[in-house]
């Protein structure tokens, strides 16, 4: 991941990225060597510095009437990054206990590319202790050449499996790590055919696109999921091992 995404991740953006990383490169300095280095126009270049100014990532001191940057210590930063996460941590149960509570209408997540699908992953391997799934092994395999790691982490946590897909030349090398009665896995009928996977645990569902973007869908509901759960056990009654 190069450095500009994860600064992204902590609060800045693409300029302020810039601005920051040539301070940091320069050491104390003025505006005009600190534009040339960013690439960004000096008029600009103020109105940044002053926005890394209150996120405290740059100081300056006045010498002859003329501001000089410095860039606030990466190893600081790590600190007061680490201090905010332990504070966030005291309030969570708080904001758990309002999340739980609000209106009890489906809560619906977008993500986009292969990142936003592992996270989809990764709260199933936290959470999961019964996954159904409608897939579509072919271009799962396609966009996840790591595919048999999923797998494998998924078994390795104790989930209970059911999958349902497709008979292709990809199934023999992705089922073989499932283990009855634990991981079970049936052939759809051919007359059936998905547009996208389905993803079915707890109370909630995920869909996820392999058309142009990748792209998935998330929707928590109790009576959402519990309806594709039934949908799914249709299937699976009618499908062959």
């Amino acid at each position: 991941m190069e450095i500009e995404d994860i600064l992204g991740k902590i609060g800045l953006d693409l300029k302020e990225t810039k601005v920051y990383l040539a301070v940091l490169e320069l050491g104390e300095t003025t505006v005009l060597p600190i534009a040339k280095k960013s690439g960004i126009q000096r008029t600009y270049c103020y109105n940044i510095l002053d926005s890394l100014l209150k996120k405290g990532l740059v100081s300056y001191v006045e010498k002859k009437g003329r501001r000089r940057y410095i860039a606030t210590d990466p190893e600081i930063i790590e600190a007061q990054l680490e201090e905010n996460k332990e504070q966030f941590k005291l309030i969570l149960p708080e904001l758990l206990s309002l999340y739980q509570k609000s209106p009890q209408k489906p809560k619906v997540r977008y993500y986009e590319g292969h990142q936003g699908i592992e996270i989809i992953h990764k709260e199933i391997i936290k959470n999961a202790k019964e996954l159904l799934i409608l897939s579509s092994v072919k271009e799962w395999v396609s966009e996840f050449p790591e595919y048999i790691g999923e797998v494998k982490n998924l078994i390795k946590h104790k989930i209970q499996i059911k999958e349902l897909s497709h008979r292709t030349k990809e199934i023999k090398d992705y089922i073989q790590y499932y283990q009855e009665p634990n991981q079970k896995f049936r052939y759809l009928p051919k007359r059936i055919r998905l547009a996208n996977d389905i993803f079915i645990w707890g109370n909630k569902v995920a869909f996820v696109s392999y058309a142009k973007e990748l792209i998935a869908v998330v929707i928590e509901s109790e009576q959402i999921a519990q309806t594709h759960r039934q949908i799914f056990n249709v299937l699976w009654e009618i499908s062959k091992k």
